[in-house]
């Protein structure tokens, strides 16, 4: 797992955009699974998650808050994919889906980037699985997706009176 701990900019193809953060050489892939990048999340459907980034306010030095963000989250998707050499889809269907006989489950045009269709049989099989089905996770890799992280102070958004 210490490839979670190398610098996202370790992946990123290409120059960074010369408008980024300056925090952004110091977030993780771990930042990025977690939550807790520091980097907020849009509104948008980003059809290239990375694009965004330029776009997006850092909320915290990486590491220190948690702060849900779908754009995050879909570059550490789009890396480990580019990393296996398969698209991002492929990838879930090599390592999750298949594995886990979620047969159901497909990607669909008519929601939004990266969203899945599925049955309650296939959440099922995900739902074992992260309770400890160890057919697709290692022990230390469920206890890393269940390790809260001590140092990030949750970051919600403002409360509405809608």
């Amino acid at each position: 797992m210490d490839d979670l701990d190398c610098p996202l900019v370790e992946f990123h193809p290409g120059p960074l955009p010369a408008d980024m953060d300056p925090r952004f050489p110091n977030i993780t892939l771990r930042h990025l699974l977690s939550h807790t990048s520091g980097l907020d999340d849009t509104n948008e459907v980003e059809a290239d998650p990375r694009a965004a980034l330029s776009r997006l306010a850092a909320l915290a030095e990486p590491g220190r808050a948690f702060r849900y963000s779908n754009v995050a989250f879909d570059i550490a998707h789009g890396i480990a994919a580019r990393v296996a050499g398969v698209d991002a889809f492929g990838l879930l269907q090599q390592r999750v889906l298949g594995p886990l006989g979620m047969r159901a489950t497909r990607p669909t045009d008519t929601f939004p980037r990266g969203v899945l269709a599925t049955t309650a049989r296939d959440l099922l099989q995900l739902a074992t699985e992260l309770l400890g089905g160890g057919r697709v996770l290692r022990p230390q890799s469920r206890d890393e997706l269940a390790r809260i992280d001590g140092n990030a102070i949750p970051q919600g958004l403002p409360c509405s009176a809608e």
